[in-house]
């Protein structure tokens, strides 16, 4: 069973009902929604799973249906707070994947990630923002020739590990297929988009928070 869209996550019926989705950071992320779980007022979570070639409806599951972990109540506040915050700048971010070049149209492809709102840009300027770069099966990232060099940085887990930099509320890379044809790659390119949007909305939810410097 593939990626299953959480406002359609509805089992055990008897028990959960949701009320609203507070944060869904797509494929290969989690969802987090407020729901009420016998009839209590419940914050609940859950893996949403992939459309990839390892497809899966995430995590937790019963005996087949996708279901929600319900969150211990003494955790509930600061999770939802910080789900809410997170919301929000997934939704200030864009991101297009396009074919490199037609010669290289199904190998290699154009990542362009770019913030939509003009306080958040001149927040990632002033902090000369950085965000990982996702280690992702079937997916090589590289530097687009000419491109500034700000947009790479080293991270601090060793020299084969890098950072993307936000340069003028923008980023860009190229990423291609590797190893695996297109139509087979383990990491599908919605799958990409979706992670890689995740990690730049929370590497901007920890500046906005003040926990990087």
């Amino acid at each position: 069973m593939p990626y299953q869209d959480p406002l359609t996550v509805v089992a055990p019926k008897t028990r959960w009902q949701l009320v609203q989705l507070i944060c869904n950071t797509g494929q290969s992320g989690w969802s987090l929604a407020e729901g009420l779980w016998d009839k209590n007022e419940a914050l609940a979570l859950r893996w949403n799973g992939n459309d990839g070639p390892n497809e899966t409806s995430g995590n937790p599951q019963s005996t087949g249906h996708p279901t929600w972990f319900i969150v211990p109540d003494e955790l509930a506040a600061n999770l939802r707070e910080r789900g809410k915050k997170l919301k929000i700048f997934l939704e200030k971010i864009a991101c297009h994947i396009e074919p490199f070049s037609p010669a290289e149209s199904d190998r290699v492809f154009k990542v362009a990630i770019h913030t939509k709102d003009e306080e958040l840009t001149e927040l990632l300027d002033f902090y000369k923002a950085t965000f990982p770069i996702p280690r992702l099966e079937g997916r090589l990232f590289r530097f687009i020739e000419n491109s500034p060099e700000p947009y790479f940085v080293p991270s601090s887990d060793g020299d084969s590990c890098w950072n993307g930099r936000i340069c003028d509320g923008k980023w860009e890379a190229l990423v291609q297929s590797n190893g695996f044809p297109e139509e087979r790659n383990p990491t599908t390119q919605p799958m990409l988009h979706d992670v890689l949007v995740a990690s730049v909305a929370n590497a901007i939810r920890a500046y906005a928070d003040g926990t990087k410097s």
